[in-house]
């Protein structure tokens, strides 16, 4: 039971096997190379599948409380530059990778998770997944977006009738299968979370 709620949320006890996840694999999907620095990792895998296509590439993951969740497919180390991470640690990741790289400047724009950490991690753990790149946390409301077996968003509550356990404080609220916006936000009746995800915009 446990290891099936496991894999229908993305969480995973090692870097490997939430990548492996996160690809919809088959027993002979496997991990071919994997770069571990600090609480990120880098792992090629083999034989997997996303949104129905066959997939061999790069998948960034993170390690959070929980364990293991799966960030982003990654074939472009933009991808890994639009994530803030220093060059030491891109560098460090990308070996044996097969990565594309550039010469012109990376032009992609991810939103970062925002928030206090522990919340942040709260959200995380209860979002499906199996790709979840953000999650932003504002005072009772949290938003986290999924891909991967279609995508979206979910909305959070912070529940106060609930256990003071962090892990327990949060419930699901709303998903939308279309990004959340300020329409969304107004019928919802929480703050819209901009873009830049470090305002929020009272209604």
């Amino acid at each position: 039971m446990l290891a099936a709620l496991a894999f229908a949320i993305g969480i995973a006890a090692t870097p490997q096997q939430a990548a492996i996840d996160a690809t919809v694999g088959d027993p002979r999907t496997k991990a071919i190379r994997t770069n571990v620095v600090g609480n990120v990792a880098l792992v090629r895998v083999q034989g997997g599948m996303d949104e129905g296509v066959p997939i061999s590439g790069s998948i960034l993951v993170q390690h959070f409380s929980f364990g293991w969740q799966a960030l982003d497919y990654v074939d472009d180390a933009c991808v890994l530059f639009a994530r803030g991470l220093s060059y030491r640690i891109m560098n460090r990741l990308m070996i044996g990778q097969s990565l594309r790289t550039r010469r012109s400047a990376c032009r992609e724009h991810i939103d970062l998770d925002g928030g206090p950490q522990a919340d942040v991690a709260a959200v995380r753990e209860m979002m499906p997944g199996p790709f979840v790149p953000t999650v932003i946390v504002s005072g009772r409301y949290a938003v986290g977006t999924r891909y991967g077996f279609g995508g979206g968003q979910s909305v959070f509550m912070r529940g106060r009738e609930l256990a003071p356990d962090r892990r327990c404080r949060w419930r699901d609220g709303s998903r939308r299968a279309q990004p959340l916006g300020r329409a969304d936000a107004r019928d919802l009746r929480i703050p819209y979370l901009r873009r830049d995800v470090r305002e929020v915009t009272k209604l």
